[in-house]
C-alpha cells in the first residue's frame, strides 16, 4: 500500500509526547505518532507548557492510515507560504506550529519583523504564535558562511601580494 498525501510544511499541533516516551515506540509507528503529537526533549517541555497538551502514547492510532492522518494535519496549516533563496514566510495566528524542516543554527525567525524563538523538536523546528495573525519570516544564513569568506579574501589577498612580490625580486635569467 502506497500513501499519497503529504503534509503541509506548518501546520498547528496540540499534543507533544516526550521524546523518551517516543523512542520507545516501534519505528514503524513512529511516523504515525509524530503526526498526532510531536516529541519533545524534557527541558523543552516547559517552553511550550500550557500551549500543548500531554498525549497518552496509548490513545493515539499506531495502526491507521498515514493519509487519514496527514489529512488531519492539513486542516490546520499555515497560510500563506512562500519561499525564496534565503528561506520561507508564512501567516499564522493563535497556536504552536510544527514545521518539517530541519532546525539548524543558521535558521532566525522573525515574527511581525520581531526577533523570536525557534523551539527545537527532536531536529525540527516548532514555533508558539500568540493570539491574532503574524507574519513569519524565517531567514536562513549558513553559520559561520561571512567569516569564512573574509578569511578566504585575506588569504587570496596574501597570495597575490606574495606571488607579486616574488616576480619583482626574482633574479632575471641572461643568456
Amino acid at each position: 500500500m502506497y500513501e499519497r498525501a503529504a503534509c503541509p510544511i506548518g501546520y498547528a499541533v496540540e499534543s507533544y509526547v516526550t521524546k523518551e516516551e517516543f523512542q520507545v515506540l516501534p519505528r514503524e509507528q513512529q511516523g504515525r505518532a509524530f503526526l498526532q503529537a510531536i516529541p519533545l526533549e524534557a527541558d523543552v517541555v516547559s517552553q511550550v507548557d500550557g500551549s500543548l497538551v500531554h498525549a497518552d502514547v496509548g490513545v493515539l492510532d499506531l495502526a491507521g492510515s498515514i493519509d487519514a492522518l496527514v489529512d488531519e494535519a492539513a486542516k490546520r496549516p499555515v497560510s500563506d507560504f512562500a519561499r525564496d533563496v534565503r528561506g520561507f514566510s508564512c501567516k499564522a495566528s493563535d497556536g504552536t506550529y510544527f514545521f518539517s524542516v530541519p532546525n539548524d543554527p543558521g535558521w532566525t525567525l522573525t515574527m511581525d519583523g520581531k526577533e523570536a524563538p525557534i523551539i527545537d523538536t527532536c531536529g525540527f523546528m516548532l514555533v508558539d504564535v500568540p493570539e491574532g495573525e503574524h507574519t513569519l519570516e524565517f531567514t536562513y544564513e549558513t553559520p559561520g558562511l561571512k567569516l569564512g569568506l573574509v578569511v578566504s579574501a585575506c588569504a587570496w589577498a596574501v597570495f597575490f601580494a606574495a606571488a607579486i612580490i616574488a616576480r619583482r625580486v626574482r633574479p632575471s635569467v641572461s643568456q
